[in-house]
């Protein structure tokens, strides 16, 4: 999850930069805001920080500049991955600003500090954020809000740390590949991960992948949690059941229901590595078929999913943009996800193995996962998606409760989803 910047995006920050100043200017002391600092970072692009006024409780320039050179301190992560593993301490960076960008049409723009508690003996202060998105055509919109803590003494400099860290995690399971950690109140089946972690390496072996299982860490929940809740999230358009963040790799979920790892993010793990080759939507796709959503498996998910009981049938023409990831802002977005994962199943069931899938090869020229799938297998794009798109239907009416009218669903926006994604 390392966005890049470009220079158009370096030319909104600059016109937000202005903008910000212009409501500054002319905004009530309420609603008044002010621009405190850009970050320019390699694992988190190009943002403005800013911050309400202090006269509306907003925090000091000086606090966000800061916050801006803590998250500027994840850079030497990404710099020196290749080196060494990074070890993990829960203030490498703040983890929910990155979940923020999933799920968002562009990567956020703004970074305001909006309030900052008051110190109290031995207790660190909430430092409370919000971030706000943009693109070419659209105005600013919020995407979400969270919260980081700030230690303050008067024998140490002020630190920051993630909101999960107040929880007093406690380590549960160690080898050379993978530490669990949990929160209080779980409950850990160290025999069920174990098993699960030796079922990720031999999925990575089968597929291909000559190196070592990535070194990562894994932080459970509450089986009935939310994971941003874990991470500080108190608002967020789509909320995400699980996560995987890089770097250091580390995945947040709730425990399975059988005290176990959330299988979905554990078959991210064991296809990390071949990002430049692999579009994201191949091993999102891959990450549904073989592990499922919400803890259940794809059959299961699919058919439990409200979304797709909902809709219409889908068009080939609407299934591409879905698969594309042009729906993943509205409240069709768990359509993408879904459809990745059965043309997965499909192209699989097409060529009968599955190693091709994450083989090495020439860096993906586009984002196009299924036109990376379709010239893989060896079958023509378009006869792909035709098929996909009438066995995503017999899927779907085999589901059992549907019954599909004529016509297809419209193309146009749909409010944004508040439904559970699975990343």
């Amino acid at each position: 999850m390392r966005p890049s910047s470009s220079p158009s995006r370096v030319r909104r920050v600059a016109g937000l930069l202005a903008a910000i100043v212009a409501l500054a200017t002319a905004a009530t002391a309420q609603d008044a805001q002010v621009p405190c600092s850009v970050l320019r970072s390699a694992a988190h692009g190009v943002i403005l920080l800013g911050a309400r006024v202090q006269t509306a409780g907003g925090p000091p320039c000086a606090l966000m500049d800061e916050y801006r050179d803590w998250l500027l301190r994840s850079d030497s992560l990404v710099l020196g991955r290749l080196t060494r593993a990074p070890v993990f301490t829960g203030r490498e960076w703040d983890y929910a600003s990155g979940a923020m960008r999933m799920g968002t049409p562009t990567f956020f723009l703004l970074i305001r500090g909006d309030s900052i508690t008051a110190a109290r003996p031995y207790r660190p202060r909430r430092l409370y954020l919000t971030a706000l998105a943009a693109d070419e055509s659209s105005p600013l919109d919020t995407v979400g809000s969270w919260y980081v803590l700030v230690d303050e003494d008067s024998t140490s400099s002020r630190m920051f740390r993630p909101a999960f860290t107040e929880r007093r995690l406690r380590r549960v399971l160690e080898d050379d590949e993978a530490t669990v950690l949990a929160t209080p109140g779980v409950k850990v089946d160290a025999a069920v991960v174990r098993r699960q972690l030796a079922e990720a390496r031999a999925l990575r072996r089968a597929l291909g992948f000559g190196n070592d299982f990535p070194p990562v860490r894994y932080v459970l929940g509450r089986a009935g949690d939310s994971t941003l809740a874990m991470l500080g999230v108190q608002s967020k358009h789509r909320p995400i059941f699980a996560m995987t963040v890089f770097p250091p790799l580390v995945v947040f979920s709730p425990a399975s229901a059988g005290g176990g790892l959330d299988a979905h993010e554990l078959v991210h793990v064991a296809t990390f590595g071949r990002r430049d080759v692999v579009p994201a939507g191949v091993g999102e796709g891959f990450a549904m078929h073989h592990g499922g959503s919400h803890g259940r498996t794809f059959d299961a998910a699919f058919c439990a999913n409200a979304v797709f009981r909902g809709l219409p049938p889908l068009s080939a023409s609407q299934l591409d943009s879905a698969m594309a990831g042009r729906w993943w802002n509205d409240a069709r977005a768990d359509v993408s996800g879904f459809a990745l994962g059965h043309a997965m199943g499909w192209f699989l069931r097409a060529r009968a193995d599955s190693a091709w899938v994450f083989a090495e090869g020439e860096p993906a020229r586009d984002t196009d996962a299924l036109a990376y799938l379709a010239q893989r297998a060896g079958i023509a794009r378009a006869t792909a998606l035709a098929e996909i798109a009438r066995t995503l239907e017999e899927r779907r009416v085999a589901c059992g409760g549907v019954s599909p009218p004529a016509a297809v669903v419209s193309p146009a926006a749909r409010p944004r989803s508040r439904r559970q994604g699975s990343r």
